[in-house]
């Protein structure tokens, strides 16, 4: 353990040297003898574009082994590569380390698997199963499960459509996203599972495009893509309903 410790502390060395050739070299070196905390890193740096030149294939190759030995932040790390890049990364072991991390209380494990029951990607099509994962994830620690189950709930795709149902998720969140904000912006726009009223949706929509603009700021492009045009378009929906031009 002492002799992990004192490798780590070297290539940190490097790094802070700047000297990411040789950086690169021990990490490598150190992944293949076995060391995971090497691997996660090695893996950052392709996933990263440090030094090396950006390669999601080979990040998922060294958290997978990371992974396969039992570390916990690899497998997120690797079941997170298959959610952004499912047409790339493998999908062998994503339902085994979800599991695995499900079992480990990690509430962002319980949102991930649980989005797989819900679409029947993976696993069987089950919405009971995914709010049952979205309500462990909340009950972890990640508020986002209100958002999740309130989308059940508004789309009615997999459960009986239940307008009243899918804003007292909504609203249960403090720190809701910005897609969440819009279908609040529609429900005081339409009256649909509350009382209509325009200036409260004008309210959410502009939360929503106030979220948008942030992100757009700090977000790498590549890694995090946004729809540019959706927003415009709220933004000049929000412009029509201040004109009051939307029925």
């Amino acid at each position: 353990m002492e002799e992990t410790r004192d490798v780590m502390d070297l290539i940190d060395e490097f790094r802070k040297n700047g000297d990411y050739e040789k950086e690169y070299e021990l990490l490598l070196e150190e992944a293949m003898n076995g060391n995971t905390k090497a691997m996660v890193r090695l893996a950052n740096m392709y996933f990263y574009n440090q030094y090396v030149q950006r390669d999601f294939l080979k990040a998922y190759k060294y958290y997978n082994m990371a992974a396969q030995l039992g570390d916990f932040d690899a497998m997120f790390r690797a079941t997170n590569l298959y959610f952004m890049y499912p047409d790339i990364i493998p999908s062998d072991n994503v339902v085994k380390y979800l599991l695995e991390l499900v079992d480990n209380e990690n509430a962002s494990a319980c949102i991930s698997l649980g989005d797989l029951y819900e679409r029947g990607v993976l696993v069987e099509q089950s919405a009971l199963k995914a709010i049952e994962l979205y309500e462990k994830a909340i009950e972890y620690g990640d508020t986002f499960g209100y958002e999740l189950i309130g989308d059940i709930y508004f789309k009615g795709e997999y459960v009986e459509q239940d307008y009243k149902k899918a804003f007292e998720y909504y609203t249960k969140n403090p720190s809701r996203n910005l897609d969440t904000d819009i279908r609040i912006g529609k429900m005081y726009e339409k009256g649909l599972g509350v009382t209509q009223d325009i200036r409260k949706a004008i309210e959410y929509y502009r939360s929503a495009v106030e979220t948008y603009e942030n992100d757009v700021e700090r977000l790498d492009p590549e890694l995090y893509p946004v729809d540019h045009e959706h927003y415009e378009e709220v933004r000049e929906h929000i412009k029509a309903l201040e004109r009051g031009q939307c029925e």
